[in-house]
């Protein structure tokens, strides 16, 4: 290489001074005319000294010419690609780089390809050396060649020149980037104790900040491959510091986007060094060395997504679990628990995956301590997940109670049932004032009643019935009430008289809420009878008229509660009510009852008779029995 001496200097300097002179005239003499100023002279000649008046001097600002970038980038690349002097083609090259970077234009038309940069560069510096012209600008020249051995794949060489540059020019502003490079390319050449020292360089003497970042980061991955885990686990750390905005975040996504790439890779460097020791342990043993805990999810969720990109299931789901036992009070845990459960259903870990859920719901569920801890916005946050999981967990229960009810597994049927009825209560008081809950409490009832449970399953129906929202199975749930107290009937021999009030207090409500089921009719017609046997007649003939006004009866069960209505009426001593009541029972009666009715109306009439005042009013009463029942 050529050595620029004093003298040589000197006389390169003198030269370029007496260059740019020459330039600067050639430049007056044949650039464009603009005619900025014109110089006017009084036409008429002085005669006298005191006649001579001064020249005076008319200024014009002519208007700059309208340019766009892409006009002065064809131009600058114009100039390279026909420039014979070498520092002219690396000055228009290093203008080119500038502007596009500068405006964003990456079209090929408005760019040099590589090799031809880089070709360029090393021979205008090599002819430039060889001239012994000195350059103003060698520092860089030095990384422009740098760059471009670096390019054609010669890292050697690439380090010399940056060497050279660092050396030479220590207060370059190219310093910094180029022990950056010079790093760079020891990491790629395998010399990492080397890539180390110079990263380390950057961070203790760049005077600023521009590439600490990066080169705590790289300093961090050059440690790693010498397998010094701990040291590098805490430039990795350092290197998240640049980012405050992360501390008890539970993702990234709160930094700039242009950022995103960047930190993840440091968590991914974190969490390869972590799987390479104990796992989770060693995110704790960290912390404790860094004294806060203030990245423990974002360090758990990157370990955890290392090992679910490596098809590790159970290792990633174990990650997950760690996490939910030891941070149960965080609110991000519910997080970390959904993770476990995507890990085992990406492993197709069915029976797991069903356990985490289980797990899920009970540790995160409105019985847990983890609920009582949280405020309503993060309740709503997290009850999704809860209801999805119950809901799947009650189904998953009522068909195993059904498949064991087929295998005649009783005692497997009524677990199942058990479970099944607890996960759909649960689901229910979850989302109170739901439209659904009906819907919950029904398939809560129907588990049980299916295995037996009939005071359980009676309560539950009766709450789908009437208490919860109206859903499509209401009238259903009302009924199957109705319908349980036979079972315990049977099961009991009898029931017990507050389950008979119970019962019949259960039908008055469900013709109130339903009295347009084609059921509320029957049902009230077996319990007017029912009340008239034992002789609460007021009762009855209330409940009978009602099924008598119902268009919906049957003619049967009409008839039966038209005799209810006429006969508790007559019991009550209402005989003119009575009279009309066993007319209308007549009109639908039955043929081989017409005679026992019509005696019954003549006995109402003739009751009338006995509760006349006078006896011309009695009289009247006796002669219309023979008028409307001669027989």
């Amino acid at each position: 290489m050529t050595m620029f001496s004093p003298l040589m200097i000197f006389k390169n300097m003198s030269k370029l001074v007496l260059l740019s002179l020459v330039y600067a005239c050639f430049s007056l003499c044949f650039a464009a005319k603009p005619e900025p100023f014109i110089v006017e002279m009084n036409s008429n000649e002085p005669k006298t000294i005191g006649d001579i008046k001064p020249a005076f001097l008319v200024y014009k600002d002519n208007e700059l010419p309208k340019v766009s970038i892409e006009y002065v980038l064809r131009r600058y690349i114009k100039l390279f690609e026909s420039a014979n002097a070498p520092d002219v083609k690396v000055d228009a090259l290093n203008r080119i780089n500038n502007l596009s970077a500068k405006y964003g234009l990456e079209s090929k038309k408005l760019s040099i390809d590589k090799v031809k940069q880089s070709q360029a560069v090393l021979d205008s510096y090599d002819k430039i050396v060889d001239s012994g012209v000195f350059y103003q600008r060698m520092d860089e020249l030095l990384y422009q060649t740098a760059k471009a051995t670096m390019f054609i794949g010669n890292r050697e060489e690439s380090i010399k020149r940056l060497k050279l540059l660092v050396g030479l020019y220590p207060r370059s502003q190219l310093v910094d980037e180029s022990r950056f490079r010079m790093a760079e390319a020891y990491f790629e050449l395998g010399d990492y104790p080397m890539a180390e020292a110079e990263y380390k360089k950057i961070i203790a003497f760049s005077e600023t900040d521009t590439f600490h970042k990066k080169a705590r980061f790289k300093a961090g991955w050059a440690v790693f491959r010498q397998n010094r885990y701990a040291d590098a686990e805490k430039l990795a750390v350092q290197t998240l510091d640049y980012f405050p905005e992360l501390r008890k975040q539970s993702s990234f996504s709160v930094i700039d986007d242009a950022e995103q790439d960047f930190v993840e890779d440091t968590l991914r460097l974190l969490a390869i060094l972590f799987s390479k020791q104990k796992d989770a342990d060693s995110i704790e043993t960290l912390q404790q060395e860094i004294k806060h805990k203030e990245y423990a999810y974002l360090l758990y969720d990157a370990l955890f997504r290392l090992y679910l990109g490596q098809d590790r299931y159970q290792d990633a789901a174990t990650v997950a679990g760690n996490y939910a036992d030891r941070y149960q009070g965080h609110f991000e845990s519910y997080l970390m628990a959904l993770n476990g459960i995507k890990a085992f259903n990406k492993g197709q870990f069915d029976i797991r995956e069903w356990q985490e859920k289980e797990e899920f719901v009970a540790n995160f569920g409105i019985n847990s301590h983890y609920w009582s801890l949280l405020n309503e916005a993060q309740r709503s946050t997290v009850r999704p997940h809860v209801s999805a999981y119950l809901g799947e967990l009650a189904h998953l229960y009522y068909i195993r109670m059904q498949q064991a009810a087929q295998r005649k597994d009783a005692k497997l049927a009524a677990k199942s049932a058990q479970t099944a009825a607890n996960y759909y209560l649960t689901l229910a008081e979850t989302n109170p004032g739901s439209p659904s809950n009906g819907e919950y409490v029904f398939l809560a009832a129907e588990a049980l009643y299916s295995t037996g449970r009939f005071p359980q399953a009676l309560s539950l129906y009766e709450r789908a019935a009437f208490e919860e929202a109206p859903h499509d199975n209401a009238a259903k749930s009302g009924y199957a009430a109705i319908l349980a107290f036979s079972h315990l009937a049977d099961a009991q021999g009898q029931l017990s008289p507050p389950l008979i009030e119970h019962r019949q207090k259960s039908i008055i409500r469900y013709a109130q809420v339903f009295p347009d089921n084609e059921k509320t009719p029957v049902l009230l017609n077996s319990l007017a009878n029912e009340l008239f046997d034992s002789e609460r007649y007021s009762e009855a003939q209330t409940q009978a008229a009602r099924v008598v006004s119902n268009p919906g009866a049957s003619e049967t069960v009409m008839y039966s509660s038209g005799l209810v209505n006429a006969h508790s009426l007559f019991e009550l001593g209402r005989f003119v009510e009575a009279e009309g009541a066993y007319q209308q029972a007549l009109t639908f009666g039955r043929k081989g009852d017409q005679a026992i009715l019509r005696e019954r109306l003549a006995a109402a009439i003739y009751k009338q008779a006995e509760q006349g005042l006078d006896p011309v009013s009695r009289a009247k009463a006796y002669l219309r029995v023979v008028d409307v029942v001669p027989e």
